[in-house]
């Protein structure tokens, strides 16, 4: 038999299971795989019998070859153990470092891409795959962003943000680090489309339990600035949206502001008008997610302003849909004073407001705030109103309470 298909026999015969990592100090031996004591040894033994250099370094390279194979035919737990062989033979010198490290550079390139991201899509695969990828230079976090900076395809960027979020904290420490620098000041700022990649990462990756939270906010703060591309202002509203810190809040609350004006005086905008309202609508929707008074409160202000260069301010009261507001009395009666001025009534026999499509977010962002002032009015308006559409809003918000 050729050396290569001895390698890939061997690597056939390993169990189709792995244990998990063990926790280890920098330097230590990566955790043993059960095949250790047999098939791998073999493996290990062939890979180092020759005495001429060049030849271990051609055997170790077969083997990583057919790891290589192994994944993409998607046997990943034995995939995983000849990584883990090699990575512990290349930290033991025993094997021509100029060679190995060629390996580490551009072994990768043989690995099936649509295999990749089926792994990285499912999160249960994540522990086995994060132990193929660091074995590869430019699939390590620091490769995969240096990448991710220079691909222009926007499929091959999804994958590359995928196998990121595989690396878990060591990849959010790494895009932390890249967004440190105010933006303009660091390098590939020009593609401004990667800085939104890597605050997607910072929403993908969740900080680790006892981290300070000051961190994420100040760069999420330093990028929701409306000068900056639209598209990198949405994810940073994104990020906002997600860090209940006061200073996020307080953050959003201007933005919003600032948005209002710009539709307002189109003429000073930096957007054009569809992309403010769209902007307009992830502030008001990460603010609903926040759940403070304060935040919801400048929901209702936005909602109810009425400007007609604003738009259809009142449908964002359904994103208060889910919230009790019970607590703030004051809230509750502004919402109150808007059903009752868009509920439908009869004038002389004739049914006017029937269609106003104004009275159902509030209906919405109501359903949830089981006050007695709420239960009544809705109650008024089923019985008053039976067969009308928003009744039936109603009725189902009256179940909910």
């Amino acid at each position: 038999m050729e050396t290569q298909d001895i390698f890939r026999a061997l690597g056939g015969s390993l169990p189709g299971w792995v244990p998990p990592e063990l926790p280890r100090e920098a330097g230590d031996a990566a955790t043993r795989s059960p095949g250790d004591g047999g098939t791998l040894e073999a493996m290990r033994r062939i890979v180092m019998q020759p005495e001429d250099p060049a030849e271990v370094a051609q055997r170790f390279h077969q083997m990583v070859k057919a790891a290589v194979e192994h994944f993409n035919e998607g046997a990943l737990a034995q995939a995983v153990q000849i990584f883990e062989l090699a990575n512990r033979m290349a930290n033991e010198k025993k094997i021509d470092p100029g060679m190995v490290e060629i390996i580490r550079r551009k072994a990768d390139e043989f690995l099936d891409a649509e295999r990749l991201r089926r792994y990285a899509e499912e999160p249960r695969q994540h522990p086995l795959l994060r132990r193929v990828l660091i074995f590869f230079d430019d699939l390590s976090p620091k490769g995969l962003l240096a990448e991710l900076l220079r691909e222009l395809k926007r499929e091959r960027r999804r994958l590359l943000l995928l196998l990121l979020e595989v690396h878990g904290a060591s990849a959010r420490e790494a895009a932390l680090e890249r967004l440190q620098p105010a933006f303009g000041l660091a390098t590939g700022d020009e593609k401004w489309y990667f800085r939104r990649n890597l605050l997607y990462l910072l929403r993908r990756i969740p900080s680790p339990p006892h981290a300070p939270a000051d961190e994420n906010v100040d760069i999420a703060v330093r990028h929701a600035v409306l000068k900056f591309p639209a598209p990198l202002v949405k994810e940073a509203i994104a990020n906002l949206a997600l860090l209940k810190h006061e200073k996020a809040e307080k953050t959003l609350i201007t933005l919003l502001e600032d948005l209002e004006r710009m539709l307002l005086a189109p003429q000073e905008s930096a957007y054009d008008p569809r992309e403010t309202r769209l902007l307009v609508d992830r502030a008001v929707a990460a603010l609903a997610r926040f759940g403070t008074p304060t935040a919801r409160r400048a929901v209702v202000d936005h909602a109810l302003r009425n400007k007609a260069g604003l738009g259809d301010t009142f449908s964002k009261l359904s994103e208060l849909a889910g919230q009790d507001m019970s607590g703030d009395p004051e809230l509750v009666e502004r919402l109150l004073a808007a059903f009752k001025a868009h509920a439908p009534r009869r004038l002389l026999g004739v049914v006017l407001h029937s269609k106003d499509q104004k009275l159902k977010p509030v209906i919405e962002a109501l359903s949830t705030t089981p006050a007695p002032a709420v239960r009544k009015a809705l109650q008024g308006l089923l019985e008053r109103f039976p067969d009308l559409e928003v009744s039936r809003a109603a009725s189902r918000a009256l179940a909910s309470l």
